[in-house]
């Protein structure tokens, strides 16, 4: 899990960050931040008992995702950190499907998942081996990354596999994108995370390259480049008629897409944040295939080099928060505007709305809606939650 592999440091996050735990309203996260402030740091979990109007049911979920760092601590360690694990899954399906009836599955039925971690220090490292039932290839599906952290100018470095978040997922987000849910209040709003290292199984929603995010003052700026080999179906004409999202290479037919297509992406975008005040942010993102997309009609991907650009916003008053983002594709702007408000520590409302024209393509994009594909799409959402005592 993203979230428990990279846990929060409770005595330097911010509302914004700790609302990226989708069980934290934005009052709990109000709530949480006020009272540390006022006790200077959290010590331990146990400094959790003095925070009142989170319900401790909430504050015991947030415990795994939280590291208590002790600031200004005056302490020299002449050790560094290290860590390595392997996770390795092997299992076959008692049942025939047809595929392994009719010999058109060229592999076994064996599906392997194999991982290997690292970290050490301010490093960490990771390489995925993955092969799916049907597959005749072990080594089907292979991914890694290093990823560097500091607290300095340069924040962050990952070179490998990453995945990118910005805004509210208009014009790029990772696969790990939701709309509509469960819960008619928090997931409706993304809280972007930048860069960050792979770490699915997901064989084609990601980037590879080099990706870097620096801090300067209230200023983040993000860099990235990548170059990565995506599966497409390729016509007669030599064109793209689609991208094939799936991951199978079972038959003839599947392995024939693994990777048709190559995408060179380039871009970054510069974040202004006012502590738990406002963030605005703008984004540009530069995209060309080595061959051409055509997906057969005016509303869709025709060409082979696009460009994205992206305004985000997000600001708080109190128990109200207002964020969204304006997209560009060069031909449609698509918008999305949400309120939030904590009418009391058990009441909260939420209204969106949307408007993803037609002609709003993007290869990137996962914004909330009925679909992900963040197109042909206009309306409003309202969604209210109350907690009571009795659940």
């Amino acid at each position: 899990n993203q979230l428990l592999s990279n846990p929060i440091d409770i005595n330097k996050t911010t509302v914004n960050e700790l609302t990226n735990l989708p069980f934290l309203t934005l009052q709990d996260a109000q709530t949480i931040i006020k009272q540390r402030d006022k006790i200077k740091y959290f010590n331990s979990f146990n400094d959790f008992n003095t925070i009142k109007g989170v319900h401790p049911d909430v504050l015991l979920l947030l415990k795994p995702f939280v590291v208590f760092n002790i600031p200004d601590e005056k302490v020299e360690s002449k050790t560094t950190s290290a860590s390595f694990n392997i996770h390795s899954r092997i299992f076959s399906d008692l049942q025939n499907e047809r595929g392994y009836l009719d010999k058109s599955y060229l592999g076994s039925k064996i599906k392997s998942y194999n991982k290997i971690g690292a970290t050490f220090g301010n490093f960490r490292s990771r390489i995925l081996v993955e092969k799916d039932a049907g597959e005749s290839s072990f080594i089907d599906y292979i991914s890694g990354f290093v990823e560097y952290k500091n607290e300095s100018v340069i924040e962050k470095i990952i070179v490998g596999d990453y995945d990118f978040e910005f805004g509210q997922g208009l014009a790029i987000w990772s696969p790990y994108g939701y709309s509509k849910g469960s819960d008619a209040v928090n997931s409706i709003s993304k809280r972007a995370r930048g860069i960050s290292a792979h770490t699915s199984s997901d064989e084609n929603k990601f980037f590879r390259g080099l990706a870097l995010e620096s801090k300067l003052g209230n200023f983040q700026i993000t860099a990235f480049a990548s170059n990565n080999k995506k599966d497409a179906t390729i016509n007669d004409n030599d064109l793209v008629s689609n991208f094939v999202i799936s991951g199978y290479h079972r038959t003839e037919n599947e392995y024939s897409k693994l990777d048709n297509l190559t995408e060179t992406t380039y871009g970054g975008s510069i974040n202004y944040s006012l502590i738990d005040l406002f963030n605005v942010g703008i984004l540009h993102i530069n995209s060309a295939y080595n061959k051409y997309l055509d997906f057969g009609n005016n509303f869709s991907l025709n060409g082979n080099k696009f460009q994205f650009t992206s305004l985000s916003y997000n600001f708080y008053f109190n128990r109200l928060n207002v964020l969204g983002e304006v997209a560009y594709n060069g031909e449609a702007i698509a918008t999305v505007a949400n309120i939030f408000l904590g009418l009391s520590n058990n009441v909260q409302f939420v209204t969106t709305y949307r408007n993803y024209p037609k002609n709003y393509f993007n290869i990137f994009s996962n914004g909330f809606g009925e679909t992900n594909n963040t197109q042909n799409e206009n309306g409003f959402y309202f969604g209210v939650r109350i907690n009571s005592d009795y659940g």
